[in-house]
């Protein structure tokens, strides 16, 4: 049975980021027929991505699989885990360098000492976000 929802707009990048890019849209809503169940997706260029979280079931998440948005997978967190294993692929050594195929020369990473500000947007879910609704 399809599920409902009240749903706004929940912007998570910085506003002169959001301006930049008007094309990337981030909401969040509550559950009308079930108000226990919290659904955030996000909108852009990339397609649609969603997450609903509910008590008594799995989360659920909700990906495109091609390209053209005319396919979407739905899956548990569950299910997602189950078909990979994990195998780490990091060197042993960070030592070692970067090699930059460009120049020929290996470089540091970033543990050089430098202090590096980014600006970025995170979807962040509070534990107490149904007294948001």
């Amino acid at each position: 049975m399809p599920e409902r929802y009240k749903v706004s707009e929940h912007s998570v990048m910085d506003p002169q980021l959001a301006a930049r890019y008007p094309e990337i849209k981030s909401y969040a809503g509550q559950g009308i027929d079930e108000p226990g169940s919290v659904i955030y997706f996000d909108v852009s260029p990339s397609g649609f991505h969603g997450m609903i979280l509910s008590a008594g079931r799995p989360t659920i998440y909700i990906d495109p699989v091609d390209r053209n948005d005319q396919y979407y997978v739905v899956f548990s967190r569950s299910d997602a885990m189950s078909q990979k294993k994990f195998t780490c692929l990091t060197r042993e050594s960070v030592n070692e360098g970067i090699f930059n195929p460009g120049t020929g020369v290996m470089q540091r990473g970033a543990d050089d000492g430098r202090l590096r500000t980014y600006r970025t947007g995170a979807w962040l879910v509070p534990v107490n976000m149904l007294s948001i609704f």
